[in-house]
Order: structure tokens, then C-alpha cells, then sequence
């Protein structure tokens, strides 16, 4: 069997026999339906494109206080073996 959706859709019945109006006015709300939807979609992509790049600029943004952290621990360390002969 095929793997179901995770995204559930209602589904729209249309009883028989058909209203031509009720026909009419579904023909002209699906497809509306799907462009918004299409809309949504591509707007929380680009949502999340947007988080993973700031994410992305944080982690190195806090990288660097960190590497300098370092080098400077290293750098304090030498100088004391250095200063107590060893």
C-alpha cells in the first residue's frame, strides 16, 4: 500500500443531483483554494530558509568569541610555563 499523507485535506462531496450553481461555485473555489495553499506553502519555506540562515550566522557569530576564548587560554598558559621555567 501507498504511504499516506501526513497532511490530511478535507475532502468535498457533491451530491447527486447536482445543483448546477453549487457545481459552478466549487469549480470556482478550488482552484483559489489551491493557489492559496500553494502560497502558504511556499511562504513557511521560505520561512524556514530564513531561520536556518540566521541559525546559521548565530553559530559562527558565537564561534568566534569562543575561538578567541581559546587562544587566549592557550596563549595565558604558554606564558605561565614559560614564567615559572617549565
Amino acid at each position: 500500500t501507498a504511504p499516506r499523507s501526513s497532511t490530511r485535506r478535507p475532502l468535498t462531496f457533491l451530491k447527486k443531483p447536482f445543483d448546477n450553481i453549487e457545481v459552478l461555485q466549487l469549480a470556482s473555489a478550488l482552484p483559489e483554494k489551491w493557489r492559496v495553499a500553494e502560497v502558504a506553502r511556499r511562504r513557511v519555506q521560505d520561512l524556514e530558509t530564513r531561520v536556518e540562515l540566521s541559525t546559521d550566522a548565530l553559530q559562527r557569530s558565537n564561534a568566534r568569541p569562543a575561538d578567541a576564548n581559546e587562544r587566549l587560554a592557550l596563549q595565558t598558559e604558554q606564558r605561565r610555563q614559560k614564567g615559572s621555567g617549565g
